[in-house]
């Protein structure tokens, strides 16, 4: 439990501090950005650390010992600029009236309730549960990177017998390598763990969207975040929602991508905020985040920055936001160019 802990909320929340500005302007920098962003950078770490482990076929205790060095040193680094700009000094965003909690209130047992359900009501097998949670299972059993068939065992000679999605997708390994420091099986960590913990991301960024959108006034973003709640609850039967996932905790890869589209979008409605330079390391986490957790992602990414840019670059009549799209999107170039180098090679890709 201390591991989890550790890497999944002290870590992220010292290592926004390297992707951050310190600012004292209102709502600026707050601790739930710079956590999102701690959070999106110690994943790319991750996956920067795996992919081409996982090409040229590491063993798995490799790839967990590179990364918690690795973790080591962000986060000693983290610290010091954390103390050194007196991070811990920003305050909470924005100005509400205490006597008004109803919407504080009611947003926290909507969201609350969703991440009790999470936690207790999972589905016990689910038909894809063979398929995923095997693929965990056989790493911390084999010590090997996606080198067994999850359906019957057989040990591939080679990482190009495997599928395309789990070459470029970092996902199961982070389950394995949580599951490995915090000695939990990988059915607790994908099934019990990570399912409300994800669901509290979604509702973050909602939060620091909402924020931005209504200029600071947590009211009325607590209203926001309420009624995203409620949308969310009210079709996940209709499947028409990203958070039908959840129901799945085996697609909590997918739900993950989808988060990270949506990072994207607040990361560049604030780029006001932080330094270009900043900006962009953002985005490019970001975008490696939801590009090697999900194909769909790998997709997505592309879409969604080329057309933001297309309109800032209509709008201002300017050609550079079509080049920092290309900066922003330099994670999904590599990863469609890895899709098609494989695809030569004979590797299944979307089959």
């Amino acid at each position: 439990m201390l591991a989890l802990i550790f890497y999944l909320g002290i870590t992220p929340l010292i290592m926004g501090s390297l992707i951050t500005t310190r600012r004292y302007e209102t709502g600026s920098v707050t601790w739930g950005y710079r956590y999102i962003c701690g959070l999106m950078l110690s994943y790319t770490l991750f996956t920067i650390l795996c992919i081409p482990m996982i090409r040229f076929e590491a063993p798995f205790h490799v790839l967990c010992m590179a990364y918690e060095v690795v973790t080591v040193i962000a986060t000693l680094t983290g610290l010091v600029l954390f103390i050194r700009r007196r991070d811990w000094a920003i305050s909470v965003e924005g100005k509400f009236d205490l006597a008004k909690v109803a919407p504080f209130i009611l947003m926290a047992l909507i969201v609350g309730f969703q991440m009790f359900r999470l936690f207790y009501f999972q589905e016990i097998e689910y038909r894809d549960d063979k398929t995923y949670f095997a693929l965990v299972n056989d790493m911390l059993g084999s010590d090997k990177l996606y080198l067994t068939d999850p359906n019957n065992g057989q040990v591939y000679t080679s990482i190009f017998e495997a599928n395309f999605k789990d070459m470029m997708d970092s996902w199961y390994p982070y389950a394995a390598f949580l599951s490995r420091v915090s000695h939990f099986h990988p059915l607790v960590i994908c099934k019990t763990v990570l399912p409300p913990l994800i669901l509290f991301w979604h509702y973050l960024i909602l939060w620091i969207m909402g924020m931005f959108l209504f200029t600071q006034d947590a009211t009325k973003t607590a209203w926001f975040v309420t009624i995203c709640a409620l949308i969310n609850d009210m079709t996940r039967q209709l499947m028409v929602t990203s958070l039908i996932f959840l129901d799945w905790p085996v697609w909590g890869k997918n739900l993950v991508g989808t988060i990270s589209v949506l990072l994207v979008l607040v990361i560049y409605m604030r780029r006001s905020v932080d330094s270009r330079k900043l900006n962009y390391l953002q985005m490019i986490c970001a975008v490696t985040m939801g590009g090697f957790t999900s194909s769909m992602g790998l997709i997505a990414m592309p879409l969604e920055i080329g057309l933001l840019s297309l309109i800032e670059g209509v709008r201002k009549k300017r050609i550079i936001p079509i080049f920092e799209a290309i900066i922003y999107l330099l994670p999904a170039i590599l990863g469609l160019g890895l899709l098609v180098l494989y695809r030569l090679n004979g590797v299944e890709t979307f089959g």
